[in-house]
């Protein structure tokens, strides 16, 4: 691949180390972190938005050899509350630096900053591609349908049209956007998500929280919010320990997005609320420990594109639990998953089933087994030198 398409400027509403927007962020910060280990030079372009209280310090910083530039946001609480990002000054800094990359990756799709900054792209005759995270996946529970086909309609037709590649990170997603948008079926590829599991001090899991020995820990990891099917879990983990009488821990670990006092109400007056944990927002040895310390991983999402958790808990060799909507229909066919509804019985049903420690042990065989096969980061990368260097 010739020098001259080295140069990657990556645009993004949200990134590292902002990880309470949830997976995109780690999404972004691996694929750039293998880019910058595959010789490109890698610059990010985001903004300051964040959950309240957590601003960045500087507007400008280095991040494992990744140049990361923060432009300020106006309206922050829009941001947080209805991921609508605005941002004048993410516009002035790329329409100067733009000039400066060979090829311009824009993460989102509904985000004004982008779209602008695209219509630079094209003055400059600089190539650019999209990785839209599921954005383009209209759904009734991810919502605002209408008003996501009107912003298309309105002002990002042209924005999609006009770009190189629309990066799709799971096959149901490139399906999706085919079906939806026939025009863009050509522009439209696969490539899945970059995973990193880097080395970590271990830690006594239990100890640290006080989980007896004998209990089985069930792990969410994630933003808690509806749309992840948390209180739906809560429920079935109730109805696990009441029906099969068993002892466990479920942990809910990560930020707060509205469904923490759902999930509170729900445990209110049960004989078991204290079996429910909360560690709040967790990141780097702490994270990987939950993972590699919990007996599964579940999630219940009610819409997703390609959950990053789950590919981690795959690559930590854990026996997962999730719903149809996850997209990881070769992960329960390879027997590395466990496929469930959101009703409480079929929650409890299937919690039940890993209650075997061979089970588990099978299980996470399985999944590593699988994650390996399939998100091997230097054929990713590969096909990421592919896409950059025709990129027109």
């Amino acid at each position: 691949m010739p020098d001259s398409r080295k140069k990657i400027l990556i645009v993004a509403p949200y990134f590292y180390p902002n990880i309470e927007w949830g997976g995109p962020v780690t999404v972004s910060f691996n694929h750039v972190t293998a880019l910058k280990n595959a010789g490109y030079q890698v610059t990010v372009l985001t903004t300051d938005a964040t959950c309240p209280g957590n601003v960045p310090k500087n507007a400008i910083s280095n991040s494992d050899g990744i140049n990361i530039v923060y432009a300020k946001s106006i309206l922050k609480g829009l941001a947080w509350n209805f991921r609508i990002f605005l941002s004048i000054d993410q516009i002035l800094k790329g329409w100067k630096m733009i000039s400066q990359f060979d090829v311009v990756h824009f993460q989102d799709t509904f985000v004004l900053q982008n779209i602008l900054l695209a219509i630079r792209c094209k003055a400059l005759r600089t190539p650019y591609v999209i990785t839209p995270h599921g954005s383009l996946n209209f759904t009734k529970e991810r919502g605002k349908s209408l008003i996501k086909r009107c912003f298309i309609n309105l002002l990002s037709k042209k924005y999609l049209k006009s770009c190189s590649k629309i990066i799709a990170v799971s096959g149901s997603e490139k399906e999706n956007i085919d079906q939806t948008f026939p025009y863009l079926k050509r522009k439209t590829v696969y490539i899945p998500n970059i995973v990193q599991t880097n080395m970590f001090t271990k830690i006594d899991l239990r100890s640290k929280l006080d989980i007896p020995s004998n209990d089985l820990i069930i792990l969410y990891l994630g933003r808690i919010y509806g749309l992840k099917g948390v209180v739906e879990l809560a429920s079935g983990f109730l109805e696990y320990l009441k029906k099969y009488n068993r002892s466990a821990t479920l942990i809910f670990a990560g930020p707060d997005a509205g469904s923490v006092d759902e999930i509170k109400k729900t445990l209110k007056g049960s004989d078991y609320r204290n079996k429910v944990i909360f560690t709040g927002e967790v990141m780097g040895d702490y994270k990987s420990n939950l993972i590699y310390g919990s007996d599964t991983i579940c999630l219940l999402s009610k819409s997703e594109s390609m959950p990053t958790v789950l590919l981690e808990a795959a690559s930590y060799v854990k026996p997962i639990i999730c719903t149809k909507e996850c997209n990881m229909n070769s992960l329960t066919s390879c027997g590395g998953a466990l496929l469930t509804d959101r009703s409480p019985e079929s929650i409890a049903l299937n919690i039940s089933k890993l209650e075997n420690k061979k089970t588990r042990t099978n299980m996470g065989r399985k999944a590593k087994d699988w994650f390996d096969i399939n998100y091997d980061t230097a054929k990713i990368i590969n096909q990421y030198k592919d896409i950059y260097a025709n990129a027109k």
